[in-house]
């Protein structure tokens, strides 16, 4: 939303009376009023998400996003196709209607299935589905058809309504039966995809088609009854359905024990054949009160009509742990024409997964209990877990992957660090966390003990990783405590005489002389933003066997906000790895094309108009504008409508910053874990910054980078 949005909502509603806001919006063309309902609805998010914690706000955003699509998307055009051409939506709908499925959906639901329905002509006698063929869709007949099967001549029924939904909700491929019309008419047909999607996404409508499932299949279990053969061919008919509803479902009989069972069953329950097996052992065996109470309701369920069955089913367990994993139970049952139950069916849906959220969500609250309660004492702790870090990234490269047994004293030294952080991690309740440190201390401690690195890097790298992956964990919090606390209170600390300048400062009430005594603490010198970055050249150039000299002019005295050299000391980082690893070339190859053997990667900084310039250039071989473009094209999930653009324009520099692209045609662990040039961007964006770069084939590249300061932080 733009300040010209705003202005435009502001003029609407700037007569306070209700009325009158109405009658200008109603003097507005129908674009227009699109245009002002999105506009307020976009203003509702952004009013209402500032008062909403960081996960809060993440699940509000996304339902937001979900209901925009929904308003503005799906129910627009089913509201313009109705003012376009409405009687022939109206008579689609009107059709669904009559087919009791659809009775109950709405305009808006019947809308969306009528965009998908298709009309077709069929003659007397001609099949629309036909028996052991792939079954396409769902057809709706408002016609008699008859019904054949087994090659007969004589159709086994007659009848009106749908056919089809029966394979497409229970993923069956074929048709169990051949269908024709009894005269000329029109059908009307969905196809399977599209109607599984609808089953799906409107309400109700999937319980109402298993429904169906199980009223046709109650109505021909007393047609097999005739039939020993036809009783087989139901039987099998219901294990289908079973098998491909894609949930843990079963019959249980009089007895308790399991009928009828889905695949999926099998492996809910841990058994290979579950026909005959009672279902309350299984699941009960250990509790001798469940099993008890279990088998007098079935006793009840199943004692004749005089109890309310629906009452009896309230009985049963509605959830169980089997092995660690948790399911929730739902019962139906079959009933005679007498009110008699002929067998109770359960479906299992697993809601373990559920439930591990719900328990993380409440353990992550404690956690922010915790932290804002000492939110000094966090900041410590996430201090001393990055030593930690640091120290386990030391190992790994300088001594496991090096293959080189560690000495003792590295290794106490490490141990005495990773010691605290386990500690403070659990006054702070990160438990995981807590855990993996204590199983790298026994790790470290085996590798000293009895010398032999190689026995334990597989162990110690596995480890790493979850470190890694626990302490990204805990640093997500830091988000919750808002930047300006982090600011504060993240590395602040004064002298006596400072601290002796502010007060008297303060005491005088003199904010002139207090405003650079404050600020100077929330700013760092420029060369932070390079911190490191000469050790970590040198050393990649190293593992790279490249010549690489770094060079930095820095224009004296400049001072930046800590949180900007933090966040650019990083992402940055990104070039100058690329630079490292693509751009500057191996003395050979440098010493072939006339350049001096060692490489340059040169960095200066200056202020400019209260703008933080950044030069970052390297003397490499610069962008092959070509494999660029080659690339691009290769890849689909770009958009390839600005890559043309970019290409038409020369601007192939700027394809490096599309999200999703990489020039490069092997990850490497030096430059390509994934993350692009797009990271850089997204960074600066979010300063409010600017950068573009330039490029000369064999000659090198340049990055130019501009961030806006508030002058008032600048001393």
């Amino acid at each position: 939303m733009t300040l010209d949005d705003i202005s435009e909502l502001m003029q609407i509603f700037q007569d306070q009376s209700r009325s009158s806001s109405f009658e200008d919006i109603k003097k507005l063309t129908p674009e227009k009023k699109l245009k002002l309902a999105k506009e307020c609805y976009q203003l509702s998010r952004y009013i209402f998400s500032p008062v909403l914690v960081s996960s809060m706000e993440t699940t509000f955003t996304n339902i937001h996003s979900a209901l925009e699509h929904l308003f503005f998307g799906e129910i627009h055009l089913a509201s313009q196709r109705l003012q376009d051409e409405p009687e022939v939506w109206q008579n689609k709908l009107d059709t669904l209607r009559e087919f009791p499925l659809f009775a109950e959906s709405s305009d808006f639901d019947l809308m969306r299935i009528s965009g998908d329905m298709e009309e077709k002509q069929y003659k007397t006698g001609e099949p629309f589905l036909v028996e052991n063929k792939p079954v396409t869709g769902v057809f709706l007949l408002k016609e008699q058809a008859n019904v054949f099967v087994e090659g007969k001549e004589t159709p086994i029924l007659t009848r009106s309504g749908i056919f089809g939904e029966e394979a497409c909700a229970t993923d069956v491929m074929d048709a169990s039966a051949t269908v024709s019309p009894v005269k000329d008419c029109t059908i009307f047909y969905i196809p399977r995809e599209k109607f599984l999607i609808h089953t799906m996404r409107i309400p109700g409508l999937q319980a109402r088609v298993f429904q169906m499932i199980i009223d046709r299949s109650k109505y021909q279990q007393k047609i097999a009854q005739e039939s020993k053969e036809r009783a087989e061919e139901q039987r099998k008919l219901t294990q289908e359905i079973l098998d491909h509803i894609g949930q843990g479902s079963f019959s249980i009989n009089q007895a308790g024990e399991i009928g009828n069972y889905s695949a999926v069953a099998k492996d809910y329950l841990g058994r290979r054949n579950l026909a005959g097996a009672p279902f309350a052992d299984i699941v009960f065996r250990k509790n001798r009160t469940a099993l008890k109470e279990y088998y007098r309701a079935l006793h009840m369920l199943f004692g004749g009509n005089q109890f309310d069955p629906d009452v009896i089913l309230s009985m049963l367990p509605t959830e169980v742990t089997i092995k660690k994993r948790i399911f929730k139970l739902s019962y139906f049952f079959v009933q005679d024409a007498n009110g008699y139950v002929l067998s109770v069916f359960v479906r299992m849906a697993e809601v373990t997964l559920e439930r591990q959220l719900a328990a993380k969500e409440e353990q992550e609250k404690l956690i922010l209990d915790k932290m804002r309660q000492n939110i000094g004492g966090f900041l410590n702790m996430l201090d001393d877990l990055k030593n930690s870090f640091s120290l386990m990234e030391e190992f790994l490269e300088n001594y496991v992957e090096a293959g080189q047994q560690p000495d003792s004293e590295f290794i106490s030294g490490a141990m005495r660090t990773l010691h605290g952080s386990k500690g403070l991690s659990g006054q702070f309740e990160f438990n995981n966390l807590k855990t993996v440190v204590h199983k790298l201390e026994d790790c470290l401690r085996n590798i000293d003990d009895k010398q032999e690195l190689e026995r334990y890097t597989d162990k110690f790298f596995k480890l790493f990783m979850e470190f890694e992956t626990e302490y990204n964990y805990a640093l997500s919090f830091k988000e919750n405590l808002g930047i300006e606390i982090v600011q504060i209170l993240e590395g602040v600390s004064f002298s006596q005489s400072e601290f002796q300048s502010l007060l008297k400062a303060a005491t005088e009430r003199d904010f002139e002389q207090m405003r650079p005594l404050v600020l100077r603490k929330a700013s760092v010198p420029a060369e932070k933003i390079v911190d490191n970055w000469e050790n970590d050249i040198l050393r990649l150039a190293e593992r790279l066997e490249k010549q690489i000299e770094f060079q930095l002019d820095v224009q004296e005295d400049l001072l930046v906000p800590t949180e900007i050299a933090k966040s650019l000391n990083v992402v940055l980082g990104h070039i100058y790895r690329n630079s490292i690893d693509h751009g500057i070339e191996t003395p050979e190859r440098r010493a072939e094309a006339g350049k001096n053997m060692t490489g340059v990667i040169a960095v200066k900084m200056y202020l400019e108009d209260n703008h933080l310039m950044i030069v970052l250039k390297d003397d490499g071989a610069g962008l092959n504008n070509e494999k660029i473009a080659k690339i691009a094209k290769s890849k689909s999930h770009l958009d390839q409508i600005l890559v043309d653009k970019y290409i038409a324009g020369e601007k192939f520099w700027k394809i490096l910053f599309m999200p999703g692209f990489s020039s490069a045609e092997q990850v490497t662990q030096i430059s390509g874990r994934g993350v692009g040039m797009d990271a850089v961007q997204n960074t600066i964006n979010k300063l409010n910054g600017k950068i573009v770069m330039a490029s000369e084939q064999g000659k090198g590249s340049v990055f130019l980078i501009s961030i806006p300061l508030d002058a008032s932080r600048i001393i």
